[in-house]
């Protein structure tokens, strides 16, 4: 029995699995559905903003620390804090640990890929499959952007 327990939580582990099961198609929905404020079925800049600055930035200094995203991302989306980890890495081009306006800003163009200042489910789908180091085969790099 503690050869299968242990079989387990190794092979969870290894894989960064959300424990409820969701792929990165399935996160990249509830993401959008958090925040789209207007209910238009498309993320714009100043509604990615909103809610990253004002909800996830926990002592307001306008930052979104490691910590800060991890927890709220864990919290929210149920992934494993490892995968959140390499994520908040992937997100985090200058690599200071903290989600500035500047990284959020510089991930835009990769996100709006048609340019119309406005993300769609589609949209963000691709983005998120690209920057998300999914275990389970259905997102993208497994280790963190330029490294």
């Amino acid at each position: 029995m503690f050869t299968i327990i242990l079989l387990a939580s190794v092979f969870t582990v290894s894989l960064g699995a959300n424990p409820h099961g969701y792929t990165v198609d399935q996160v990249a929905a509830l993401v959008l559905h958090d925040l789209d404020s207007n209910g238009d079925g498309q993320i714009s800049q100043a509604e990615l903003i909103q809610e990253l600055f004002t909800k996830w930035d926990i002592n307001n200094d306008t930052n979104v620390s490691h910590e800060e995203f991890v927890h709220h991302w864990v919290k929210t989306y149920h992934d494993h804090p490892d995968t959140t980890n390499a994520f908040f890495h992937n997100l985090d081009t200058d690599h200071d640990n903290f989600l500035t306006m500047t990284d959020i800003l510089s991930h835009l163009p990769q996100m709006d890929q048609n340019h119309d200042n406005h993300v769609t489910l589609s949209e963000f789908n691709v983005f998120l499959h690209t920057v998300h180091p999914d275990g389970h085969g259905h997102g993208g790099n497994v280790h963190p952007v330029g490294k």
